[in-house]
């Protein structure tokens, strides 16, 4: 199907069948609709998408999250959904919103994502549909909860990654103005690669993700290698990663209630790091960043072996010389991995 607008807006509807989308099963009917597809190559946007049961008796009472049940899936997380609660209308008479729909929205769909949605509801409502001897109901739930504990992670790994490289990037920029590019621009011309030409890797690498970082752009302690790292510990668990509420003390006043990001040190797992550009991340950290900015005074007291995020930028302001020496420790352990990887 062709059709050429050139500035007007244009309607259109498609009428389609989607065969196996729904199932009878014992205790439950499932639907499983992908509205939009992730082989789309432009975005969409504004796209809504209303379910509704034909098969619903007129006069049944609709509980959210009990008899029915909705849920929307993309890789974003982004996008929001509705199951309300009350008396199904005449189906005749029904419309987005109303009690016995489904109703879904996504104000902005990227390039090569999806949305789907999934609705848990009577198996009642398939009067013409044989219903299986299978229960599903438990496995739906489970599935779901198990999707929902995934979508949370990403999206507070998403927030976290962000604000931890907020946090570097401010503290790398108080140095950056004054360090010189002659010494980074002789080491590179005394370290080329043997092989310039492009080349593919299809086995997974062992290299440490700052390491990695370095190969693609030829520099190191930009911001994104040290997050790489602090996830990399993370993960390792070697420092835990969370949010901290406290009361900052002032001259003036009563201490106001701040929220930051804190790192804390695992000293168990700590011990058995020995990748040395871990321990150089950990000694500039807990090393010298911890006990600096615990020197400093802010008047918020914290317990040992932890960071704030924003230890970061005023250890950095504050102690400009010798943070711009730690963290040039930090990136010679890197450059030191660099040159015994080899080419």
């Amino acid at each position: 199907m062709h059709f050429d607008l050139t500035d007007s807006e244009g309607t259109f509807y498609v009428t389609y069948v989607l065969q196996g989308a729904v199932a009878r099963w014992q205790d439950t009917g499932e639907l499983y609709w992908k509205f939009v597809g992730d082989q789309w190559d432009r975005a969409s946007n504004d796209v809504a998408a209303a379910v509704y049961f034909a098969g619903a008796p007129e006069g049944t009472k609709v509980t959210a999250g009990e008899n029915l049940r909705g849920w929307l899936h993309n890789r974003s997380a982004i996008g929001t959904i509705d199951v309300p609660s009350g008396v199904v209308r005449a189906w005749d008479d029904l419309s987005g919103g109303d009690p016995g729909t489904v109703n879904v929205s996504m104000d902005h769909v990227p390039e090569g994502e999806f949305g789907e949605v999934r609705v848990a509801f009577p198996a009642e409502w398939l009067p013409d549909m044989d219903a299986s001897d299978t229960a599903r109901l438990g496995a739906i739930l489970d599935e779901e909860a198990k999707w929902a504990e995934d979508t949370n992670a990403r999206k507070g790994q998403a927030r976290l990654i962000a604000t931890i490289e907020q946090w570097v990037l401010t503290a790398l920029a108080v140095l950056t103005a004054g360090i010189s590019a002659r010494a980074f621009v002789s080491y590179r011309a005394t370290h080329r690669a043997h092989f310039d030409d492009k080349y593919f890797r299809d086995v997974p690498t062992d290299d440490h993700p700052a390491v990695l970082h370095y190969v693609e752009t030829g520099g190191a302690g930009e911001g994104p290698d040290f997050t790489a790292t602090l996830m990399r510990l993370s993960d390792q668990g070697v420092i835990r990663l969370e949010k901290a509420t406290y009361l900052r003390k002032r001259l003036m006043g009563s201490p106001k209630q701040e929220e930051d990001w804190r790192l804390t040190l695992i000293p168990a797992r700590a011990a058995l790091v020995k990748d040395p550009i871990d321990k150089a991340t950990l000694d500039f950290v807990f090393g010298y960043v911890a006990p600096r900015a615990q020197s400093f005074s802010d008047g918020n007291e914290r317990p040992e072996n932890t960071v704030l995020m924003s230890d970061f930028e005023r250890v950095a302001a504050k102690d400009e010389d010798r943070y711009s020496n730690y963290l040039d420790l930090w990136k010679e352990a890197v450059r030191e991995q660099v040159t015994a990887r080899g080419p």
